[in-house]
């Protein structure tokens, strides 16, 4: 399943978030208010698709595509900006969430922080991000091969 999952912006970021990310600049009458009501939408549906599914289908595993990044995690924010007053206009931590918890998700692939990463979170979900960068600084991890194979006896290969 995906959708957007729009990031929740900070209340302490929103003016940097909102002076420095394209998005606010170049989309009109977009707003962080806009933004964060997105998310909040995203995110209540993508929790009652995870919990109908798992409970409607319990031997379903659940793949998570998302535009912007659910996790907070050190493994997948560059290191470079971990520390940042705009990291929450790429990124949400959602590890108290359905969507996240539920046992049935066995990967979420992302983007938007232009940052590659692929590893397990502990709860038996795999994080994947292969993303190319920017245009004029390329993400070292980005592969333009790489290939996740979900469900069945390959789950998991690269």
């Amino acid at each position: 399943i995906g959708c957007t999952l729009f990031s929740r912006v900070t209340l302490e970021q929103a003016t940097a978030v909102a002076s420095s990310l394209v998005d606010f600049q170049q989309i009109q009458n977009w707003t962080v208010e806009d933004h964060v009501d997105a998310h909040a939408s995203d995110l209540r549906w993508l929790n009652a698709q995870v919990s109908e599914i798992s409970r409607s289908q319990p031997q379903r595993q659940i793949a998570i595509f998302t535009h912007y990044s659910p996790t907070m995690d050190t493994r997948a924010v560059d290191e470079r900006h971990r520390d940042s007053p705009v990291m929450s206009g790429f990124a949400t931590d959602l590890s108290a969430e359905e969507c996240w918890t539920n046992p049935s998700v066995v990967m979420w692939a992302f983007g938007h922080t232009h940052f590659s990463c692929d590893f397990g979170d502990g709860l038996g979900k795999r994080i994947v991000a292969n993303q190319r960068g920017y245009a004029l600084a390329l993400e070292t991890g980005f592969d333009v091969e790489k290939v996740f194979l979900a469900g069945g006896a390959n789950a998991g290969r690269t």
